[in-house]
């Protein structure tokens, strides 16, 4: 099936159709791997290199249109350092994505990963939450972690992957567009606003061991 990109819409497209749903996703990882970079290039596409570090926690919004289908997008970016952990809770509630990102040229922040991970299993109210590895800051040169590694790692813990630019701008959409498409491929994850006149999804939805899942882009990987 083909699938449309999300800058391939206009405006007048993306208004035709009030969201069928809201999805909250969050962002995570250490401080300084890129975050706040990545949902901005995401939001507005604009890229600040001297971007201060997120205090507590930030949000923005977008409506986007994935597979036809208009959803509104709530993303939640938070403070990688340790003396904001207290709001985790809170922030993680009734998400159903999630990006976990680390930096390709640090590698203690790829090691930190499976924290990140282990925190949201932990404080996530839902076992079904769609998670996305993102090795950011491919533009640089001392890369200290490999591509290969990431998969591994993704692969180990049954997760979405891909690397990305916020600086390029390369494979920002694609993260965002993957890992929505995957959250309205999974039932019971999100529910429909019932609009007149619309075929809903949800309950007719295939099992998860009916569905077959595909990356929109060959850039992400599907583990």
């Amino acid at each position: 099936m083909a699938h449309k990109k999300l800058d391939d819409y206009t405006e007048d497209d993306l208004g035709q159709d009030q969201p069928i749903t809201s999805l909250k996703i969050l962002v995570i990882g250490e401080s300084n791997v890129g975050k706040s970079s990545l949902m901005n290039r995401f939001i507005d596409d604009t890229f600040d290199p001297n971007m201060a570090n997120t205090i507590g926690v930030d949000y923005r919004s977008r409506v986007v249109n994935v597979d036809g289908q208009t959803v509104q997008l709530g993303i939640w970016d938070t403070a990688g350092q340790e003396r904001f952990r207290t709001l985790t809770p809170t922030y993680y509630r009734n998400a159903q994505g999630a990006v976990i990102v680390y930096d390709v040229t640090r590698r203690q922040t790829f090691e930190r990963v499976e924290q990140w991970l282990q925190e949201l299993d932990a404080y996530v109210n839902r076992t079904d939450v769609v998670k996305m590895i993102v090795g950011n800051k491919t533009d640089l040169k001392n890369r200290e972690v490999s591509r290969e590694e990431g998969q591994q790692l993704a692969r180990r813990h049954s997760t979405l992957f891909i690397e990305a630019s916020a600086l390029e701008n390369d494979n920002v959409q694609v993260c965002f567009e993957d890992l929505v498409y995957h959250i309205l491929q999974t039932p019971g994850l999100w529910e429909a606003r019932v609009q007149p006149g619309r075929i809903q999804l949800g309950d007719n939805n295939p099992s998860l061991s009916e569905m077959t899942w595909n990356c929109i882009s060959p850039n992400c990987s599907l583990l």
